[in-house]
């Protein structure tokens, strides 16, 4: 019993010496987490959203499944909840007012398509586009959690989503980000439905999925 107590207080010892947060698994090289705590939830609202001025019409709607990448954003409005978190960070997205759309940084990503994860059903994959400069989007983990919460992956039908990042598998070939909640949409009656998607990003040439819920 000493011996396995010394054993788990050596593993706590290396957890907190590389900075990895309460149920992280280390498996050789691989950072697995599963996060039972997810205090609070991501909320993902259609009144926040960068596209809520340019649903109009059917056509208008349709184009902004598909975000182009400008070299430039300098006069561009950002939206506040995506403003960069640090002096010197780039901006990631931007809304552009005179052509009426939302363009992405293009030293950062490509063009990117916008797949609805309402939708995914089990084991269906999309592609989004490519993840060009992980540094300059923070890193891999901090590049998933900007696709969501920029709505770049489409969360919701109709009002909003709650989301918690479930799980993360980061190893040498590829980075894994897996959400679960709900989002609520509007009928006859409003309605919460359950969701759960996962987003991938190959660490080899930057192509990010995302994937719907495991095949039962």
């Amino acid at each position: 019993m000493r011996k396995s107590g010394i054993h788990r207080l050596g593993l706590a010892l290396v957890f907190i010496g590389l900075g990895l947060p309460p149920g992280a698994l280390l498996i050789a090289g691989t950072h697995e987490m599963a996060n039972t705590d997810c205090q609070p939830p991501l909320l993902i609202r259609r009144d926040s959203s960068p596209w809520r001025d340019f649903t109009g019409d059917y056509t208008q709607e349709q184009a902004g499944f598909h975000v182009k990448a400008v070299a430039k954003l300098e006069g561009f409005e950002v939206p506040p909840h995506l403003q960069p978190g640090k002096p010197g960070e780039p901006v990631l997205l931007a809304i552009d007012r005179r052509q009426q759309r939302v363009v992405i940084n293009a030293k950062v990503f490509s063009d990117l398509d916008r797949p609805d994860a309402t939708n995914l059903q089990a084991g269906q994959t999309r592609q989004i586009g490519y993840l060009k400069n992980p540094q300059l989007a923070g890193g891999y983990a901090a590049a998933a959690r900007f696709l969501v919460r920029a709505e770049l992956v489409r969360s919701y039908a109709h009002l909003e989503a709650s989301l918690c990042l479930s799980a993360e598998h980061d190893d040498a070939r590829s980075y894994r980000a897996t959400f679960s909640g709900t989002h609520r949409y509007c009928t006859n009656r409003c309605t919460d439905a359950p969701l759960h998607f996962t987003l991938r990003i190959d660490k080899q040439d930057g192509a990010i999925h995302v994937e719907g819920p495991p095949a039962t």
